[in-house]
């Protein structure tokens, strides 16, 4: 009966993960973020990217895109503007799959394929676009890829200082105050734009 209900709503709606299958295939991943950095003239205000409805739907659907992100974040062809609305973008993995996406982050890393410039962005955002990482401080697989993370030889001193924070809470212990304080917003760009 099951079986039968889903087969008469597909039908009826179409089968709408299929559709959106075939639209990610269609996308020149390179393309698609210079016509996005064309749409941005100012990314000294990250907040500005909210604005683009490319950047939003590459946003939500960043998980079909990991791989190509991985590339971009590679790639000399990519311009810093371009990477770093790659990496903002890869605020809107889910957990899971943004450790990941930390896991072959690091290996480039460690290839010397990404800068540790563009390392750092990408895992440890500003507060004010994801704060997944230190919300989950404790969960086992989190603290599993922060300490293998920090045990690299290529990862920088600053990125240990950063998983330092993180693994002892007082990363979000920090983001807690700055909340009540008004300096952050009271949800992280990553969080809103998961609502839209």
């Amino acid at each position: 009966m099951k079986k039968i209900l889903c087969l008469i709503i597909c039908l009826a709606f179409g089968n709408s993960t299929g559709s959106m299958s075939e639209e990610r295939k269609s996308i020149d991943f390179q393309q698609y973020f210079k016509d996005i950095t064309k749409e941005i003239t100012d990314l000294t205000d990250d907040g500005i990217l909210l604005d683009s409805k490319k950047f939003r739907y590459l946003f939500n659907h960043i998980d079909g895109y990991t791989k190509e992100a991985l590339e971009a974040l590679s790639n000399p062809a990519f311009s810093d503007i371009d990477k770093h609305v790659v990496l903002f973008a890869i605020q809107g993995l889910e957990l899971a799959d943004l450790l990941s996406f930390a896991k072959q982050l690091q290996i480039l890393l460690e290839n010397r394929k990404i800068s540790h410039r563009i390392f750092r962005k990408t895992l440890f955002p500003p507060y004010n676009w994801n704060t997944l990482l230190a919300e989950h401080f404790e969960n086992q697989e989190v603290r599993q890829r922060l300490i293998a993370i920090r045990e690299s030889t290529a990862v920088a001193p600053e990125v240990k200082q950063d998983i330092n924070q993180l693994l002892s809470g007082q990363a979000l212990e920090d983001i807690k105050e700055a909340r009540e304080d008004e300096m952050l917003p009271k949800r992280s760009y990553a969080e809103y734009l998961k609502t839209k």
